[in-house]
Parts: C-alpha cells; sequence; structure tokens
C-alpha cells in the first residue's frame, strides 16, 4: 500500500507542478521541449526509458502481490505509457514531430495540456490520499 501511495503523491505533485510552467510559461516551455527532443536521438534517452521500465516491474510486482483497492488504476495508467516509450525508442522521428507539432498549436496546448495535467494531478492526489487503502 506504501508504494501505491508513494507512487500517486509523487506523480501528483509533479503533475501539477508542471501545469503552471505549460500555462504561464509556454514559450520556454516550448523552447525546453525542443532541447530536450533533438534531431537525432540522444544516446541518454535510454537511461530514463530503463527507469521507467524498472518502475513498470516493480508497479505490475506490487499489483500482483498485494491487495490494494484501486491499485490497478495506477498500473493500467503507467501501463499506457508504453506506447509513449514505443515511439520514443523505435519512431523517434515520428514522435518529435507529433510533440512538437502539438506545442506549436499554442492556445490549443497552452490550455488543453495544462488543463489535462491540474486535472490528472488531482486526480492522482485523491486516489493517493483516499482511494487506496
Amino acid at each position: 500500500m506504501f508504494y501505491f501511495k508513494l507512487v500517486t503523491l509523487i506523480f501528483g505533485v509533479l503533475t501539477i507542478s508542471i501545469a503552471p510552467l505549460i500555462l504561464f510559461l509556454p514559450g520556454k516551455f516550448k523552447s525546453f521541449l525542443q532541447e530536450l527532443l533533438p534531431e537525432e536521438r540522444a544516446p541518454w534517452m535510454w537511461l530514463p526509458v530503463f527507469a521507467y521500465m524498472a518502475i513498470l516491474i516493480l508497479t505490475w510486482y506490487m499489483e500482483l502481490t498485494s491487495t490494494v483497492n484501486l491499485s490497478w488504476v495506477i498500473t493500467l495508467i503507467f501501463s499506457l505509457g508504453l506506447v509513449k516509450i514505443y515511439f520514443l525508442l523505435f519512431r523517434y522521428s515520428c514522435f518529435r514531430e507529433m510533440v512538437l507539432s502539438l506545442v506549436d498549436r499554442e492556445k490549443v496546448f497552452q490550455w488543453g495540456f495544462g488543463s489535462l495535467c491540474y486535472v490528472m494531478g488531482i486526480f492522482f492526489l485523491v486516489l493517493g490520499i483516499y482511494g487506496l487503502y
């Protein structure tokens, strides 16, 4: 239970923390993403992928060995991240174009993704505080 509460609280705080950057400083967020996603895939991108896979494996292990209510929601959300990992590793240029084209539509991206970050952050926090027992 502690693992799922910790994960939901960390991701909730991180998601809520990034939302103001997207909403109020979209230019800086755009330049950050352009630096983060260069033309050629950087060799250091394997490090976050391995870290994500380790967290995902640990999450599935905890899901299968514990009896925490609603822990399947966190496991499902983490597992959906595999789609992003697939595109990041095997279709990097397509992934980069998609992300940067979304960021180029400033108002739609700014309000849509920023609001989604707030909603998901609040969802994670509420799930971590009240839902997992």
